[in-house]
């Protein structure tokens, strides 16, 4: 299953195998704030080897986590409650919040957190963020993690950071 492509990959935009391989072998970590992590690994065909899907951090909690990774990935979930408005279970790790959007119990996301977990590589991370605020963005890009991007809805020129124009599909 491994060595299996699956035929939408070859039609990404840019795709190229040689960079796809190098991608997968070995295995890339994505550790991400929100869901874009889980997009990718399912738009490259990839299996999740990150616990931080279906899921969201807010900014300064995740600068956080992201200082301290390897520790607070060693905690462990504690049910807080369920938002009010989606439903979904909010979880603690330590004095981080977990907001699990994609789940209805939190049986269910202490399954897949735990087996993620397990799967992560610490020598293939991929640390995403998308924020708004420069000063997150400033603060990330001061992490020390050689693989990392941000995503930001304004120009920046600091060396982890990515313009990226938003579109407001309602206009």
């Amino acid at each position: 299953e491994d060595l299996l492509v699956k035929a939408k990959v070859f039609a990404l935009p840019g795709f190229r195998f040689s960079k796809y391989v190098s991608l997968r072998s070995p295995s890339m970590s994505i550790i991400s704030n929100n869901c874009w992590g889980g997009i990718s690994y399912n738009s490259l065909g990839m299996g999740f080897s990150s616990p931080f899907i279906n899921m969201f951090i807010e900014d300064s909690q995740y600068l956080c986590l992201l200082r301290g990774l390897k520790d607070y990935l060693k905690l462990r979930l504690k049910f807080i409650r369920l938002d009010p408005a989606g439903g979904y279970p909010v979880c603690g790790l330590g004095d981080i919040e977990l907001h699990c959007i994609h789940y209805s119990n939190m049986d269910d996301v202490e399954e897949k957190w735990y087996e993620r977990v397990g799967r992560i590589n610490w020598d293939n991370l991929f640390i995403m963020m998308f924020t708004t605020n420069p000063q997150i963005v400033a603060d990330f890009d001061q992490l020390d993690f050689e693989k990392k991007i941000c995503f930001v809805p304004f120009e920046s020129s600091l060396k982890s950071a990515y313009y990226l124009q938003i579109v407001d599909r309602d206009e």
